[in-house]
């Protein structure tokens, strides 16, 4: 391994890293309080774009887990640390479904986060079986500042993980190249 390669490699690893601390920010804020994260029926995912692509590896990944899958999709160029939106697949008697385009939101006492999907009504949450879709987002003027309570929380948690818990990630779809 040549030395612009093993750097190429310590710089995604570092990348990883870092998404991975967010992922698992998210993953605490929606889980409910006492779940235990190796047994939520939830798995976190991250990645780039959340293209046909990714969508094939994490419709793979519920189908061989049975596990909705929660993928963070972060942005590319200067803001690649900043998620740019948040996807749920979810299989229900052999059917996909398969929600686009969602937001982290948090109350004002930050203590509960729920997914409020851009173009569709209502919001999802973790009820410890599953996520459920409920009729109705938040009030339309708690909108906005519950999205940013939700990246400052998010911030928050991820600053505050050890370096083993930031490790510990998994990368389908590069695992699924190899």
């Amino acid at each position: 391994m040549n030395d612009r390669t093993q750097l190429e490699d310590m710089a995604l690893q570092d990348l990883l890293e870092r998404r991975n601390r967010i992922v698992m920010a998210v993953r605490d804020m929606v889980l409910p309080v006492g779940i235990d994260p190796n047994e939520a029926e939830i798995l976190f995912i991250s990645g780039g774009r959340f293209d046909m692509n990714a969508m094939q590896t994490a419709s793979a990944l519920a189908r061989e887990t049975g596990c909705d899958i929660l993928f963070v999709e972060f942005a590319e160029g200067q803001a690649y640390l900043r998620v740019r939106s948040i996807h749920i697949l979810m299989e229900r008697r052999g059917t996909f479904r398969v929600i686009r385009n969602g937001d982290l939101w948090v109350d004002q006492h930050c203590t509960s986060a729920v997914i409020v999907p851009r173009q569709h009504i209502g919001q999802l949450i973790d009820t410890r079986d599953e996520l459920v879709h409920l009729p109705q987002k938040p009030e339309k003027r708690e909108l906005i500042p519950g999205f940013s309570r939700a990246r400052g929380v998010a911030i928050s948690l991820a600053a505050s993980m050890s370096p083993e818990q930031a490790r510990q990630f998994h990368y389908p779809a590069r695992d699924a190249a190899a």
